[in-house]
């Protein structure tokens, strides 16, 4: 058993029952997964089960909330009080100390981020029947004193992937070989239906399940942040502490604490007799991974890395054979080890994480306290930076008027003394609660220490390759393609921004400007707006013909208002289009809108601004007549993307995501293995993501030339 000795309430289904047979004995699937929880839910007064989104492919993401029947019947006051302490601002010590004192503290533990490190999911299973059906005191009294969230199939989509490919390729006779397909192929189940690897996306939160997520983190900031992962099948289990570097924003106390957890952890392995290791390759760096991103926010990040096997038995290179409830039982073990030592320490980490919060609202006398974001013409990526900061809990300003930092340094290296910011420029205070964060997310070039790097020269001399684990650089500025600044800011920050206020901002789409009672003569988007490529996209598959300016040029809008676009702006020429197009995201036969709601109506759909032109003249002498050469004749993009080994899975899904969700293209996946067996006339854009230029185009070369 998972717990030697429990005894347990029969008025709750145990999981064995659920899934009809014992946990660990398989890999169980997100939607049994969450018909247990369900089940819970309604037979216990412990356990509040949530959907808090939704995946690509419809799956909902969950979370249970686990507690005592007393600390359920105030869960609002819990978070009230907690989101209270998550800004000391104005509060008083005693206050913020009697505060401390009238809540439980809140653990968050999250399982199986990459969807075919299945072991954690079905660990969830055990660990919360354990605690909403045990009746020990000791489970009685940790729920007294913890509130637990626990997240327990954070990638529903890669998990039902992997299932499936391991279910697929499973024969009559066990295969204990670790590298046999019957553990998953190309793409397998790391990552979400686009294959994002949702553990490094915490800080730009492309993916839905990271947005969702966040918004459940922001209602509890847990003081505990469990991220329970695995790791190759011939290892046995990482714990942390973690080695260097650590980044300088994460809190004091976090590798003190780090371990005390792990010296419980110990013992717990240590009482059976199971291998686990910590420090080797896990370091603290990059802070886009799940428990760094929780740290950031004040919490103790704690990670675990259990040897995988994917549902079946193993053979490690020793010999010894382990099977998949083994591996389960690493996670629940670990899982519950970490909550006895948050419960027997929860004052202390309570207080710390108040202290980190605290902490970041001082900023050291005459350094750079804030960060300047300019918008670009259009304001469209910078709107988006500001809103994926705002998902976050971090504070953002906007100028009313003009205003100056000094001792100001660019995203792109530039110094100078003073520079003055225009009305509309966002300005992020690094002196606020969420301060670590916004140092984390947007400082430009954070320094790994000399030590630490004296140590990695060394050590990549003697042939030993590098301790840092992964992402060593990011900036989420230039990520975003954004011009950023941080300064030394001495007046007012502005007005703060919301929601709401950017949701109203990017209302103001659609076609704008005045238009006469024929008509315009056309219509023109801007190049440097990112929507008005998914608006041509939509335009080229309806069959509309689209022009693309070679340069800038200047037209006028009906009221003779003359207004300059860039180069790469769009044209739609009334005269060449048809008087009316199918209704867009309707199936043939499905009606059809004029030109004019046609434009309007896509211009919604995709966010675009569209802006109707009075004629063909140009608005200025310098520039093109829009009638005549400079502006190209687009085709329809029919695009192959090439997918499955040797193509890299991030690589492809990055391209697939944005082609197919962003811009809302058509693409055909074409197998790369197959690519010399394509007809590939009925395409005239092939993309390659990584993996495929060295091979496959270089086997392909001839075919691909006569293209």
């Amino acid at each position: 058993p998972f717990f030697q000795g429990a005894h347990y309430s029969g008025d709750v289904t145990a999981p064995d029952a659920l899934l009809g047979q014992p946990v660990g004995s398989r890999m169980a699937r997100p939607d049994e997964i969450v018909r247990a929880f369900e089940t819970w839910a309604k037979q216990s007064d412990r356990l509040q089960f949530e959907t808090h989104g939704h995946t690509y492919e419809g799956r909902p993401l969950v979370h249970a909330i686990v507690t005592s029947p007393s600390n359920m019947a105030r869960l609002p006051e819990i978070q009230a009080v907690n989101a209270r302490l998550n800004d000391p601002r104005g509060l008083e010590e005693g206050e913020a100390q009697r505060l401390m004192d009238s809540i439980p503290a809140v653990a968050w533990m999250g399982y199986s981020i990459h969807g075919d490190e299945t072991s954690g999911a079905d660990a969830s299973l055990a660990l919360a029947y354990h605690l909403v059906a045990s009746t020990d005191s000791a489970v009685e009294g940790l729920l007294e004193d913890l509130v637990i969230v626990i997240d327990p199939v954070m990638n529903p989509d890669g998990r039902a992937r992997i299932i499936a490919m391991v279910e697929q390729n499973a024969g009559f006779r066990v295969n204990l070989d670790y590298a046999s397909q019957a553990r998953g192929s190309w793409p397998y189940g790391r990552g979400n239906h686009y294959l994002f690897d949702m553990n490094r996306d915490w800080l730009a939160g492309v993916a839905p399940e990271t947005r969702a997520r966040w918004n459940v983190l922001r209602q509890w900031t847990p003081q505990l942040f469990v991220d329970a992962h695995e790791m190759s099948g011939l290892d046995t289990f990482l714990m942390y502490p973690q080695n260097a570097p650590f980044h300088p924003s994460l809190p004091s106390r976090l590798a003190h604490w780090q371990g005390i957890f792990a010296d419980a952890h110990g013992k717990a392995f240590d009482a059976l007799g199971w291998g686990y290791y910590t420090r080797e390759w896990a370091d603290a760096w990059y802070p886009g991974y799940s428990d760094a991103w929780g740290s950031l926010n004040g919490a103790i990040g704690m990670l675990y890395e259990q040897g995988s096997n994917r549902g079946q038995p193993l053979m490690r290179e020793s010999g010894e054979i382990v099977a998949y409830r083994e591996a389960v039982h690493g996670q629940v073990l670990a899982s519950w080890s970490n909550l006895l030592t948050f419960q027997a320490n929860r004052a202390e980490i309570r207080r710390d994480a108040y202290n980190h919060r605290q902490a970041q609202l001082k900023v050291e006398e005459g350094a750079r306290n804030a960060y300047v974001l300019v918008p670009e013409r259009v304001g469209r990526r910078t709107s988006q930076l500001v809103q994926t900061l705002l998902a976050q809990g971090i504070e953002v300003h906007r100028l009313t008027r003009a205003a100056s930092g000094s001792n100001c340094l660019s995203d792109m290296g530039e110094i100078e003394d003073s520079h003055e910011f225009p009305a509309g420029a966002y300005v992020i205070p690094a002196g606020q609660p969420q301060g670590a964060l916004v140092r984390a997310a947007l400082e430009f070039d954070p320094r790994i220490d000399d030590e630490t790097l004296l140590d990695e020269r060394a050590r990549l001399e003697r042939g030993e390759g590098s301790r840092l684990y992964d992402v060593t650089a990011w900036d989420l500025v230039r990520q975003f393609d954004v011009q950023g600044w941080t300064c030394r800011w001495e007046g007012e920050f502005g007005e703060a921004v919301t929601h709401a206020m950017l949701a109203n901002q990017d209302a103001q789409r659609g076609v704008i400007g005045a238009r006469t009672e024929a008509g315009p003569y056309a219509y023109a988007l801007r190049g440097d707006d990112d929507r008005s490529l998914a608006f041509a996209a939509r335009a080229l598959e309806a069959g509309l013909s689209v022009h693309v300016a070679d340069g800038a040029f200047v037209a006028r809008m009906a009221g003779e208002a003359a207004v300059g676009f860039p180069r790469g702006s769009l044209l739609l020429r009334r005269h060449e289009n048809p008087a009316s197009s199918p209704i867009p995201g309707k199936m043939a036969g499905g009606g059809t809108l004029d030109f004019d709601a046609w434009v309007e109506r896509v211009a919604q759909i995709t966010g675009s601004t569209v802006i109707p032109l009075a004629g063909g003249r140009a608005g200025s002498p310098e520039t093109a007549d829009l009638g005549g050469g400079h502006f190209s004749l687009l085709a329809r993009p029919r695009i192959a993307l090439l997918t499955g080994s040797p193509i890299g899975q991030q690589d492809f899904g990055h391209a697939w995501q944005y082609l197919d969700e962003v811009l809302g293209v058509p693409v055909s996946l074409i197998n790369a293995r197959d690519l010399g067996r394509t007809d590939l006339r009925r395409y005239n854009v092939l993309v390659v993501p990584s993996g495929g230029v060295n091979g496959i185009l270089r086997d392909q070369k001839e075919d691909l030339q006569a293209w």
